[in-house]
């Protein structure tokens, strides 16, 4: 007979009597599986409809016990002979027609249902993911268990150095900041240290594409900070503020005599500017660019006081690249211009 074993629904497979016993001897089988088979209206446990003896029962065979009586055999009769029978005498009865056997109807498999089994809510409410950490994979882990990463701090501390010395060590310092991050989220969050991972990253971005933007000037000629370029127009602008405090200290002795002296040397003997800053303002350094002895030409030495805010009243001797030199007006106002000096 085969038997349909189920377990929560999912049905095991087939198995005959024999099978099922030692399934159940070895474990494979539950008693508390449910079994049907062709004759039964629904399933039932297994353990109510076969059932095993843990301990078999010892058979001892018993000998005959054989003790002839020969009393007995002695005063039993002796059997009667029988007379044989005539072949008249024999009634011959035919064979009739052999009686129809009905198949039973097949009973239908009922379904197997799957088990409901009872929820119990918990006493107390679920711990949050903040208050246990990660749920990560394996072992659970406490957030910093093995403490700040040693990327993440090589990370910020390259990062401040790279305020310093550019993308030195702002591109490592990127690097160390991203394999921190990485490091610290496969951990579950058992490495610290993601803030210091994210302080370096800013730091080695910033420092790194600033350096980038300033050796593009720098290269392309524009006067940035360390550059030639930026020290020749400092020098420059230097120079022209030089011209704009003579020019204010020509102004002043004219006021005082009503015309301009005849040399620029006369503003250290009126006092009008001290000796040894009247030497700087006389020899202006202008950069490396321009070329040309240094010194003003001056022009106001034939030039009465008055409003001639338009006329220029000193030029350099030296010319920048272009071929051109630095003009400083009577109102102090400065610019660029061709002159062809004596």
């Amino acid at each position: 007979m085969a038997y349909h074993i189920s377990r929560d629904g999912t049905q095991l497979g087939t198995f005959t009597e024999e099978e099922v016993i030692e399934g159940l001897e070895k474990g494979e089988i539950l008693g508390s599986d449910e079994l049907w088979t062709e004759g039964m209206e629904e399933w039932q446990p297994v353990h109510e409809v076969i059932e095993v003896d843990e301990d078999e029962e010892e058979v001892t065979e018993i000998p005959p016990q054989v003790q002839p009586v020969a009393a007995e055999l002695e005063q039993s009769p002796e059997p009667e002979e029988l007379e044989p029978m005539e072949e008249e005498d024999l009634e011959v009865i035919p064979p009739g027609p052999e009686p129809a056997l009905e198949e039973p109807a097949p009973t239908p498999m009922p379904v197997p249902q799957p088990r409901e089994y009872a929820v119990q809510s918990p006493a107390q409410p679920l711990p949050s993911v903040a208050e246990v950490g990660y749920f990560t994979r394996g072992p659970s882990v406490t957030l910093g268990q093995y403490g700040t990463d040693g990327t993440a701090i090589a990370s910020m501390v390259l990062g401040i150095l790279s305020l310093i010395s550019g993308f030195i060590t702002g591109l490592p310092a990127v690097l160390c900041g991203h394999m921190a991050r990485s490091t610290i989220r496969r951990s579950g969050g058992a490495y610290s240290g993601d803030g210091l991972a994210v302080g370096g990253l800013i730091l080695g971005y910033v420092t790194s594409t600033l350096t980038v933007i300033w050796l593009a000037l720098l290269l392309g000629g524009f006067p940035v900070p360390g550059s030639k370029a930026m020290e020749g127009f400092t020098k420059e602008r230097q120079a022209t503020k030089q011209g704009a405090e003579l020019v204010m200290a020509l102004k002043k002795y004219a006021e005082k005599h009503n015309k301009f002296p005849h040399a620029l040397e006369v503003l250290g003997d009126e006092n009008v500017v001290e000796s040894e800053r009247l030497k700087q303002l006389l020899a202006p350094d202008l950069g490396p660019s321009w070329k040309g002895p240094s010194g003003w030409e001056y022009l106001g030495s034939s030039m009465p006081d008055g409003n001639y805010a338009d006329r220029p009243l000193l030029i350099s001797r030296a010319v920048d690249a272009g071929g051109h030199h630095l003009v400083i007006f009577q109102d102090a106002s400065f610019t660029k211009a061709e002159i062809q000096t004596k």
